[in-house]
């Protein structure tokens, strides 16, 4: 097994495709890895191999659900918005 590296947030942010208060939102719901603390001023990191799991237990979620990517562009192009 290899060791767990630990992620600063903007690893996490990149990793898992989510923003900020989305991560620290599901983590206040027990829905997303806590992070640990280090030091004062505070440093919030997770460990490598948790955000991992995290990511493959949304996408087999997401696989059974059918939902397909766990984020989507949900933006309207210009053509779109203008069609009568």
């Amino acid at each position: 097994m290899s060791e767990a590296r630990l992620l600063r947030l903007p690893e996490v942010i990149h990793q898992t495709g989510l923003g900020r208060s989305t991560i620290y939102r599901l983590v206040s719901k027990k829905e997303f890895p806590d992070p640990i603390r280090l030091v004062t001023p505070a440093i919030s990191v997770w460990k490598s191999n948790e955000v991992q799991e995290w990511i493959e237990a949304a996408s087999r979620a997401g696989a059974r659900l059918g939902s397909g990517p766990i984020r989507s562009d949900r933006r309207k192009t210009a053509t779109s918005s203008n069609e009568v």
